[in-house]
């Protein structure tokens, strides 16, 4: 499961993570029980903090520019519609905006493989290899956003470059779907392309862009 469709209801997956945990545990011979689980229950809510933290970073500069890139891409792949254009590369990965960010990217890390437990009646909690990844991934979640969103806006730069070189000297016949709804690319990009589910899971509000 991505971490975009982690159950947020009072997080619930970090009570499920305790739970589990503290249920693993439960069932040793460790007499170091109430120990373990605060242990385990202190690095689950440092995964929760991590989260927290990119779910609440101020929106970058590189996105309020990209939402107008967005709208641009729209337009020149899907209503532009030019003669022999070997058309426009698919810059966003199947033309959902939801791929450019780590929440759809990311797997969350499963509940077993966070922590080892050695010894056999006093216990040693040791994070795995796996709960540092999923930790630093999450700690890098921002930066890779904002890089995915950068270089988005490169590639689209070069792609217009290119179709504006076309149509500039190859002259070829341009022709325009002009929807009857005057909102189409609007609400194209905020639905089809899934903006709104960024938006709403960041907690976004962009005025003009929301519906």
């Amino acid at each position: 499961m991505k971490i975009a469709n982690l159950p947020d209801d009072n997080y619930k997956w970090i009570d499920d993570a305790k739970s589990y945990w503290n249920g693993v545990i439960d069932s040793g011979l460790y007499e170091n029980k109430d120990e373990l689980k605060e242990k385990a229950s202190q690095y689950i809510d440092e995964l929760r903090t991590k989260f927290d933290d990119y779910k609440g970073t101020s929106i970058p500069s590189i996105f309020y520019r990209s939402l107008n890139e967005f709208f641009g891409y729209c337009t020149m792949k899907i209503r532009m519609v030019v003669d022999d254009d070997p058309g426009v590369t698919e810059i966003i990965p199947d033309d959902d905006i939801r791929n450019l960010f780590t929440a759809w990217k990311l797997d969350a890390i499963e509940f077993s493989a966070m922590f080892t437990i050695e010894g056999e009646t006093t216990g040693d909690l040791q994070t795995t290899p796996e709960y540092d990844d999923f930790k630093s991934s999450l700690e890098s979640a921002a930066s890779s956003d904002a890089s995915a969103l950068s270089s988005f806006e490169m590639g689209l730069g070069s792609a217009m470059g290119a179709k504006s070189t076309y149509l500039t000297y190859g002259r070829p016949k341009v022709t325009m779907i002009e929807p009857e709804n005057p909102d189409w690319t609007k609400e194209y990009v905020y639905n089809d392309m899934h903006l709104k589910d960024v938006l709403d899971f960041f907690g976004w509000k962009v005025k003009g862009v929301n519906i």
